[in-house]
């Protein structure tokens, strides 16, 4: 019991006071009491006084532009309204051209047009809609409508240009054309009965110069001449398209084109012509007035279809034409023409024909000097009065 009593009177001989003083001691301060710290006060939540303003910008501040609005015109103007500073531009409204007028005049680089899904319309009596001059670079026009040119929806000079996301209407001249100075991308662009006028410049989407353009995503129908004539152009790329109802070819290429993914149907003159060292490839052809497709030299016709009725067959025409030399033809498939129209017509020398498939036409023929490799065909009529040194089927 004394061991108890003793253990207990220790215990409460260390007070809290004591344990805090001893921790001090230990920790090499001098002897004495321990101040506690005061307590944390709360900061205060009270909002400044005054007016509380948002952080949030406006679209002008993020990007200033600047609206196109509707001019009578002044003695001498030739246009609607005039871009002479670099910028960007919107339409606010439908905008209605004066007969002989430019609808839009662009002369500045950089610009942006931004047509917010409104319309530009000539009426039939108006210059191009959208003209832009060859002082002007770096041009987009996007997201809108060109409507009854009395000359052309685009007509442009610059030396870079951008179109994305256009509706081109009843143009008298071609719907879109491009006198490229380096480079052009159209994207998203359907041109609809251009070139209902007489004479020459006819076509949906015309190319000119030496740069190169790169286009995609059209649908170009009803036109008076070419569906694309880039003949004069040296670089041009077409892919995932679709051209019906030309009055002329239905893509008319120079050299180096790249033709890939079209779907062409009823036009007047050939489906497909290009120049040299070009590509045709993955493409549709249905019933061309003239040859589906017809290339020149060093060309390659890969992996197409074309076909052909006989009420609208070329004589001594052909489904694929090669005019020239070292071009190679391989895995088509060509039907219909009749008796006096080819599957494959090769007019040149050391020419590939492979793996090819033909129907219900004269089949084959060539000229001297042509390599075959694996014919495979319904029909046998082709003309084997060539060089036999120069022909290998294996």
């Amino acid at each position: 019991m004394e061991r108890s009593l003793g253990r207990k009177a220790a215990s409460t001989l260390v007070q809290p006071w004591f344990a805090a003083t001893l921790v001090a001691i230990g920790a090499g301060y001098t002897l004495g009491t321990v101040d506690t710290p005061p307590p944390a006060t709360q900061a205060k939540l009270a909002p400044p006084s005054g007016f509380i303003g948002g952080t949030m910008k406006t679209l002008d501040e993020v990007e200033p532009r600047t609206p196109i609005s509707e001019r009578f015109l002044d003695a001498g103007a030739d246009a609607m309204f005039v871009i002479d500073q670099p910028g960007s531009y919107y339409l606010p409204a439908d905008l209605t051209v004066f007969p002989g007028a430019y609808g839009i005049k662009i002369t500045a680089a950089p610009v942006t047009v931004d047509l917010m899904g409104h319309s530009v319309d000539g009426f039939g009596q108006s210059n191009d809609l959208v003209f832009i001059d060859a002082l002007a670079d770096r041009v987009t026009i996007k997201n809108g409508t060109l409507r009854r040119s009395g000359e052309r929806g685009v007509d442009s000079y610059g030396d870079t240009v951008h179109l994305e996301m256009l509706e081109v209407i009843e143009s008298r001249r071609s719907g879109v054309s491009l006198d490229i100075g380096r480079a052009a991308t159209v994207r998203d662009v359907s041109i609809a009965d251009a070139g209902t006028a007489s004479g020459g410049d006819r076509a949906g989407f015309r190319v000119l110069g030496p740069g190169n353009v790169r286009a995609r995503d059209m649908d170009i129908t009803g036109t008076g001449g070419d569906g694309v004539d880039a003949s004069a152009s040296q670089a041009l790329s077409l892919i995932d398209s679709y051209i019906s109802d030309a009055g002329g070819v239905g893509v008319d290429a120079g050299d180096r084109a790249i033709v890939r993914s079209l779907r062409i149907a009823h036009t007047g003159s050939h489906g497909v012509r290009v120049g040299a060292d070009a590509m045709v490839a993955d493409t549709h052809v249905d019933n061309p007035g003239g040859d589906g497709i017809h290339a020149g030299s060093r060309s390659m016709i890969e992996k197409n279809r074309v076909y052909v009725l006989s009420s609208n067959a070329a004589p001594l025409g052909a489904a694929v034409m090669i005019v020239g030399d070292d071009a190679v033809v391989c895995h088509n498939v060509t039907r219909g023409g009749g008796s006096s129209f080819f599957g494959y017509r090769l007019n040149g020398d050391r020419n590939l024909l492979s793996c090819n498939r033909n129907y219900a036409n004269s089949g084959y023929s060539y000229t001297p000097d042509i390599l075959i490799v694996r014919i495979i065909t319904s029909v046998a009529a082709y003309n084997t009065n060539n060089d036999p040194d120069a022909n290998y089927d294996y």
